[in-house]
């Protein structure tokens, strides 16, 4: 799954529908625009629907700033 465009609070919601259906196994960052912590919460959906079917989830090409928001939350090591 290539993601693309803004992940933030006002807009997060709406991709989250898509991700309860999806069944993703590796998902490519490098097309995000805006990102807030939204994006980290929505990353943990999807890790933790992959970990519910007993596949791994590879996650590429995090954007600078949302690696940032990961450490400071102390999240990046689910990753």
């Amino acid at each position: 799954m290539r993601l693309s465009g803004d992940y933030t609070h006002a807009t997060v919601a709406r991709h989250l529908a898509m991700a309860e259906t999806a069944e993703v196994e590796r998902v490519d960052l490098s097309g995000l625009g805006l990102v807030d912590s939204s994006m980290l919460g929505f990353l943990l959906v999807l890790k933790r629907r992959a970990l519910a079917r007993q596949r791994a989830l590879e996650i590429v090409g995090w954007p600078a700033g949302l690696v940032e928001l990961a450490r400071l939350y102390g999240v990046r090591e689910l990753f």
